[in-house]
C-alpha cells in the first residue's frame, strides 16, 4: 500500500508542475472582445510581441464557431463513444 500512496504523491507533483498560471487577455476591441488566456510566465517583450501579431491578424483567426461559417457541425463536436449499461471507468 506504500507503494501506491508514494506513487500517488509523484503522479499529484507531475500534474502540478505542469499547471500553468494564465492570464486573461483581451485582444479584441473595446466594444468587440476577444479573450484569450496566456502564460504569465510568458517574458514581457515576448508579450508585446505576441499581443501586436495576435492584434494585427485578428481577422485570421477563427475565435469562435460562430466565425467559421459553413463548417460542419459534425466535424467539430466532440463527441465520446459509450458503451450501453457499461459503468464510465475513471
Amino acid at each position: 500500500m506504500h507503494e501506491y500512496s508514494k506513487l500517488i504523491k509523484q503522479f499529484e507533483r507531475l500534474i502540478k508542475s505542469n499547471q500553468k498560471e494564465l492570464e486573461l487577455v483581451n485582444v479584441g476591441t473595446e466594444e468587440n472582445e476577444i479573450q484569450l488566456k496566456i502564460e504569465i510566465v510568458i517574458i514581457k517583450k515576448e508579450k508585446r510581441n505576441l499581443m501586436a501579431l495576435l492584434k494585427e491578424y485578428a481577422n485570421v483567426f477563427a475565435w469562435s464557431y460562430t466565425y467559421i461559417l459553413g463548417l460542419d457541425s459534425g466535424i467539430i463536436i466532440h463527441r465520446l463513444p459509450l458503451i450501453m449499461n457499461y459503468k464510465p471507468m475513471k
